[in-house]
């Protein structure tokens, strides 16, 4: 199994944190006035090459409209199309999901 602490580097979270803003038409500052949370504790948290604390990560996660998993779900980059399927999926039956699981595959082929 791969370390989160060597994966999970500031670098890495930033980075995540920059393709939810950009994804949501989002500054930093207004991130900051969403998550109410001061903009230069977010600017020191980069700068100091840091990652927030808990709480300060469950705001941010709150005002992106995002649950922890999926802030951290990135295995790969998905596309804004990719995205809107997995967020609709949580609202289809199990058998649905099934079906749309089947249809992925044979699109594959």
């Amino acid at each position: 199994m791969n370390s989160n602490i060597k994966y999970w580097t500031s670098e890495r979270f930033f980075k995540r944190l920059d393709y939810f803003l950009d994804s949501n038409d989002i500054t930093l500052c207004q991130l900051s006035q969403l998550a109410e949370t001061s903009t230069s504790s977010i600017y020191q948290i980069r700068r100091r090459k840091a990652l927030p604390n808990f709480q300060t990560l469950c705001a941010i996660c709150d005002a992106l409209d995002l649950k922890l998993w999926e802030f951290f779900d990135c295995d790969y980059e998905r596309t804004p199309e990719m995205e809107q399927v997995i967020f609709a999926m949580q609202d289809v039956p199990k058998d649905g999901q099934k079906i749309l699981a089947q249809l992925v595959q044979y699109m594959k082929k």
